[in-house]
Parts: structure tokens; sequence; C-alpha cells
């Protein structure tokens, strides 16, 4: 399976909810530990 930087945050941002849902809370903090902000793409000319 290969996924973008940017789907990897989104789903990382799932992942985390629904371990919230399920009350596994470590593992939702883990995954939210794993998420970084995601710069802005600059245009190249």
């Amino acid at each position: 399976i290969e996924v973008s930087e940017k789907g990897a945050q989104s789903l990382g941002l799932i992942a985390a909810e629904l371990a919230y849902g399920e009350g596994l809370q470590a593992h939702a903090r883990a995954a939210e530990l794993r998420l970084k902000p995601v710069p802005p793409q600059r245009e190249t000319p």
C-alpha cells in the first residue's frame, strides 16, 4: 500500500478518532504524536 504524506496525515487523524471511540486512548495518542504539520507546497514557475 502506498499513500502520500498528506494522505497519511488524514488517515492518522481518522485512526486516532476510531481509537478514541473504541476506548484505546494510548493508541489514539500514538497516532496523534506521529502526525506532523504538512507545509504548503510552493509552486514552481
